[in-house]
Parts: structure tokens; sequence; C-alpha cells
């Protein structure tokens, strides 16, 4: 019977440390996507700020023409470059509020953060590459 409770006691003991480093490689891969969305479009916030200056000149520039009605495309040029400058802000939000996971917070914690962190920086990475395709297309 003693035996018994040794070997339950081994298979419990494997059965956790399995868990627990495929947890630690779900953290590990989560991170790393996360960190990836990130470095994919952060090189871009230089150029994502300067088509949206474009944008605005060109906009300011066929506001002063008075022998054609522009208002449509100023309208479109200026919407696109707040959606650009937004996404941009977008970006500076997430990156203000993501913290790094501590190391001794439970595992089942941090994925939830994580998750819930790689979809946020997703959704501003999506945001960053959809305007600043548009405001590429309006220059």
């Amino acid at each position: 019977m003693k035996m018994k409770k040794v070997v339950f006691l081994l298979f419990m003991v494997a059965t956790a440390t399995a868990c627990s480093n495929e947890q630690k490689e779900q953290k590990d891969a989560l991170m790393a996507e996360v960190m990836a969305a990130h470095d994919e479009v952060m090189p871009k916030m230089g150029e994502l700020r300067q088509v949206a200056k474009t944008l605005q000149a060109k906009a300011d520039s066929l506001s002063t023409l008075t022998e054609q009605d522009f208002s449509t495309e100023i309208s479109t040029l200026r919407q696109t470059a707040k959606s650009i400058e937004d996404a941009n802000e977008g970006m500076m939000e997430w990156m203000r509020q993501f913290e790094m996971p501590d190391n001794e917070a439970p595992i089942a914690e941090v994925l939830v953060y994580l998750k819930d962190q790689k979809e946020k920086v997703d959704t501003v990475r999506d945001k960053m590459l959809k305007s600043l395709e548009e405001g590429k297309a309006l220059q």
C-alpha cells in the first residue's frame, strides 16, 4: 500500500512539473508574439507621423483654393490623418499601460494577462498598418 502512495506522489510531481513547463513555454511564446507585434510597427511610427503631416499640409493647401470645391477631398485627407494620429497614439497608450509580467506572479494569471495584451497590441498594429496604407494612397 505504501508503494502505491509513493508511485502516486511521484506521478503527481511529474504531472505538475510537466504542466509547469508547458505553461512556461506558453508564457514565453505569448510574450514573444506580443513583442513581435510591437516590434513590427514601432519602426513605422516616424513614417506614420510624416504621412499624417503630409496629408494635413495637402488638406491645408486645398482649403486655400477657391475656384473649386475640394471639401470632400479635404475631409478625406483630414480624416485619414486623424486615423493615423489615433493609431499612433494607440500604440503609445498600449506601451504606457503594458507591464512586463512579474516572475513571481502565478503563471495562470500571467497567461491571461499576456493573451489580453496580445489582442490589444494586435489591434493597435492592425490599425497602424491600415491607416498607414490608406495615408500613403492619398499622398
